[in-house]
């Protein structure tokens, strides 16, 4: 029996109803979680990283926040739970596709024209000046080439874990590591590098760990 006109209509009302709810509900949800992210604090997620060798005072950790409709990105803080920077991903945009605040300054990074996956990070105000440049290498190693501090890597762990530890090594010694924060839900990203490493070029790695597991 085919439906008539007005039951056809309600039925399509129906949907759009249930899909406003769901959007609705679901954003209430994401509010909510994020509002919880910004409870986190250092020595709540440190056990997730300290067997990793590093050190504590090295630690940064940013969780995830909307910014606006357009713009979702990572509240950054230190062991002492203070705000050092800001993360903001840009969907759309090439260049300054993420903008890093810190106390120094306002950074961005632009999308390099090569065949591997490439990122170049340089002032907001000077696109000639680059001060790192990552290149995601066959097999999933991490590379930065950080200028005159040398080579930063991290190849990714063998096997499978909900939330593993990538290992970084500077000019090939061991400095640090980062994952993401909590088990099965993404609550956002942590790191411990050296602070010999000026802050926007940590950051910038810290923004980078956002395509890991």
């Amino acid at each position: 029996m085919n439906p008539t006109p007005s039951e056809t209509l309600a039925a399509i009302a129906a949907l759009i109803v249930l899909f406003a709810l769901a959007i609705y509900f679901g954003l209430r949800v994401r509010k909510k979680n994020f509002a919880e992210n910004l409870d986190l604090h250092a020595a709540d997620i440190w056990p997730q990283l300290q067997d990793s060798a590093s050190n504590f005072s090295d630690l940064l950790y940013g969780v995830w926040q909307d910014f606006s409709s357009t713009e979702v990105g990572m509240i950054v803080r230190d062991c002492r739970d203070q705000k050092v920077g800001k993360i903001v991903y840009r969907m759309i945009a090439r260049q300054g596709c993420v903008a890093i605040e810190t106390p120094n300054g306002i950074f961005e990074t632009d999308s390099l024209p090569t065949l591997r996956e490439s990122l170049s990070l340089r002032p907001a105000n000077d696109g000639s000046q680059s001060l790192c440049d990552f290149t995601r290498l066959a097999g999933g190693t991490y590379r930065f080439d950080a200028k005159s501090f040398g080579i930063l890597e991290s190849k990714p762990p063998r096997g499978l874990r909900i939330a593993p530890v990538f290992s970084y090594t500077l000019n090939g010694n061991p400095v640090g590591a980062s994952r993401h924060i909590g088990g099965w839900s993404d609550r956002g990203r942590m790191l411990v590098l050296p602070q010999q490493l000026p802050l926007p070029i940590r950051i910038f790695v810290l923004a980078v760990q956002r395509q890991r597991a």
